[in-house]
């Protein structure tokens, strides 16, 4: 997942490159294709989040969130990719209840059984995506008695393929259970969005007839803190492009971290921004440019997963060596920041998860740097 992670970071921030270096210059067609690129990177580092989530190495950014645009956002996806004979159908509820999840992996559960559903009907078919608001009481739930009655959101998939046969209906959220054939399907689609609905107070229900078809329903609860947030804030609304915002004054920032495609896409990047770019390898370099220049620093983006020396030690040792040095810790893993701090005596001005967007990276630096200059 670290090497995946760190290839991903490579193709995302050259991406990103490409953009800025075309600016309004691109014609629509070359803007929608570099778009295109983009999300399907996008799409394969959420992939790599769940499949690290289905092992607990990943955690989840959890915000409010408009399910109807998640809907939305993968029926653009289907009508770009799948076969024409497939009619998608949207019905959605007018006024949807919103809850709380990571946008990403709930677009991924609905891509999986999506593409289950495409998969159902090689000649064609209507696969149909709904949502709808439930008030569900304790006779609804019988099912489910861990489940609080109350307001939740139903979201369901359905197809009119050849249905899931009696015999393995029960083994269809087993992990690696497939009925598919031979390096055609992992297994881990349903399990993963089984165990993510369930981290996300919910649960999945499916009927399924052989022959005629089958639909999948996900439940989730209604949040109320939700409704009465900001909605400019919920995730899977369309919000403009933001301009990166620039150094203020050339501030110098380390990065730390072994792989050279990771480095060079770093340092191109923000230079562009008007940063100051010093590299270091491993850590053992890096605690070699902080004594000769630790001075000029202000900064220091640490990859944990190094040779050597790891980022923990690293770190350690950056903060024993220049003790109000801010740094900015990067992994494709899930830190857990009060154990990191405990182990390591000291805790980071941030945790930037891999592989991270250009944006994302950029605003967490400016971020972190700003602190700095209030604090002054």
């Amino acid at each position: 997942a670290h090497d995946f992670n760190n290839l991903l970071a490579g193709i995302l921030g050259n991406l990103a490159l490409v953009r800025m270096e075309l600016g309004d210059q691109a014609t629509d067609d070359a803007r929608e294709s570099l778009m295109h690129a983009i999300k399907a990177g996008e799409r394969a580092a959420e992939l790599v989040k769940q499949l690290l989530g289905f092992s607990r190495r990943s955690r989840m950014d959890l915000k409010p969130c408009e399910a109807n645009l998640v809907l939305a956002e993968v029926r653009n996806i289907l009508a770009a990719t799948i076969d024409r004979r497939i009619q998608i159908e949207m019905d959605l509820e007018p006024s949807p209840w919103r809850v709380v999840a990571d946008v990403g992996m709930l677009g991924q559960v609905i891509m999986n059984m999506a593409v289950n559903a495409k998969d159902a009907m090689p000649n064609g078919g209507r696969l149909h995506l709904r949502s709808s608001n439930r008030n569900l009481n304790s006779a609804d739930l019988r099912g489910h008695p861990e489940v609080v009655p109350g307001d939740f959101i139903c979201l369901s998939v359905e197809d009119e393929g050849e249905g899931i046969p009696l015999e393995v209906q029960s083994k269809i959220f087993e992990p690696f259970f497939t009925t598919k054939p031979p390096g055609k399907g992992t297994g881990l689609g349903l399990a993963t969005s089984f165990g993510i609905v369930k981290q996300l107070g919910g649960w999945i229900d499916f009927h399924s007839v052989p022959g005629e078809g089958t639909r999948f329903d996900i439940y989730l609860p209604r949040s109320t803190s939700a409704e009465a947030g900001d909605s400019s804030a919920l995730i899977g609304t369309q919000a403009p492009d933001r301009g990166l915002e620039p150094s203020r004054s050339g501030e110098t920032i380390l990065l730390v971290d072994d792989e050279a495609l990771v480095r060079r896409i770093g340092r191109t990047l923000l230079t562009k921004l008007g940063y100051r770019i010093l590299e270091a390898a491993d850590g053992l370099e890096a605690l070699e440019i902080c004594r000769e220049k630790g001075d000029e620093i202000s900064l220091v983006l640490l990859d944990l997963t190094m040779p050597n020396l790891t980022g923990k030690e690293t770190f350690a040792k950056l903060h024993e060596m220049k003790p109000d040095l801010s740094v900015l810790i990067c992994s494709g893993y899930l830190v857990d920041l009060s154990e990191f701090t405990q182990e390591c005596g000291a805790c980071p001005d941030g945790f930037v998860q891999k592989p991270y967007s250009f944006g994302d990276m950029a605003d967490m630096v400016r971020k972190t740097l700003d602190r700095q200059w209030h604090a002054a």
